[in-house]
C-alpha cells in the first residue's frame, strides 16, 4: 500500500510539471517556459512558447505564437501573432493578423490587417484597407486609401499637397508642411517624436524626430526627418 502511494504521488507530480499553467490574479509577474493561460491586470509576462492571456496595461514578450487582447501594451513576437488592442506597437518577422487603431506594423512576409492611422511595410504581397497610410512593397501591392504617397520600382500612384520631398531611393510619405530627406525607404506616421534604430522600427508616438539607417515608417505634419 505504501509503495502504491509513492508511485501515485510520482505520477501526479509528473503530470503537474508537464501540464499547462492556469491562474488568475492581479498585480503579478509571471515567468513560464511552456504554455500559459492567465487573466489579470497590471502584470509583466515572459514566456518562451505559446501564451493565452487577457489583461490591460501589460507588457508581453513571446518567442513563438501569442494570443492576447488588451490595451496600452507592447508586444514582440518572432513568429505568428493574433491580437486586438489599441495604442500598441507590434513587431513580427513572419505572418501577422491584427486589428487595432493608432499602430505601426512591420512584417517581412504576408500581412492581413485593417486599421486607421497606420503604417505598413511588406516585402512581398500586401492586402490592406485604411485611410491616411503609407505603403511600400517591392512586388505586388493592393491598397485603398486617401492622401497617401506610394513609390515603387514599377507602377506609381500618389496624391498629396504642400510637401517638399528629397529622396535618393524609394520614399513613401503623407503629410502637409513637412521637409523630408531620406537615403532609402521611409514610411512614417506620428507627430513630434524622436526614434533611432539601425534596422526596422515600429512606433506610434507624438513629438519626435526620427533617424534610421534602414526601413522607417512614419507620417506626421510640421516635422523634419533625416534618414
Amino acid at each position: 500500500m505504501h509503495a502504491f502511494s509513492v508511485v501515485g504521488l510520482v505520477v501526479c507530480l509528473a503530470f503537474a510539471v508537464a501540464a499547462p499553467v492556469e491562474y488568475t490574479h492581479p498585480d503579478s509577474a509571471i515567468t513560464d517556459k511552456r504554455s500559459i493561460q492567465y487573466s489579470h491586470p497590471a502584470s509583466v509576462i515572459t514566456d518562451k512558447r505559446s501564451i493565452q492571456y487577457t489583461h490591460p496595461a501589460s507588457v508581453i514578450t513571446d518567442k513563438r505564437g501569442v494570443q492576447y487582447s488588451h490595451p496600452d501594451s507592447v508586444i514582440t513576437d518572432k513568429r505568428s501573432i493574433q491580437y486586438s488592442h489599441p495604442a500598441s506597437v507590434i513587431t513580427d518577422k513572419r505572418d501577422v493578423q491584427y486589428t487595432h487603431p493608432d499602430s505601426v506594423i512591420t512584417d517581412k512576409r504576408g500581412i492581413q490587417y485593417t486599421h486607421p492611422a497606420s503604417v505598413i511595410t511588406d516585402k512581398r504581397g500586401v492586402q490592406y484597407t485604411h485611410p491616411d497610410s503609407v505603403i511600400t512593397d517591392k512586388r505586388g501591392v493592393q491598397y485603398t486609401h486617401p492622401d497617401s504617397v506610394i513609390t515603387d520600382k514599377r507602377s506609381i500612384q500618389y496624391s498629396h499637397p504642400a510637401s517638399v520631398i528629397t529622396d535618393k531611393r524609394d520614399v513613401q510619405y503623407t503629410h502637409p508642411d513637412s521637409v523630408i530627406t531620406d537615403k532609402r525607404d521611409v514610411q512614417y506616421t506620428h507627430p513630434d517624436s524622436v526614434i533611432t534604430d539601425k534596422r526596422g522600427i515600429q512606433y506610434t508616438h507624438p513629438a519626435s524626430v526620427i533617424t534610421d539607417k534602414r526601413d522607417v515608417q512614419y507620417t506626421h505634419p510640421d516635422s523634419v526627418i533625416t534618414d
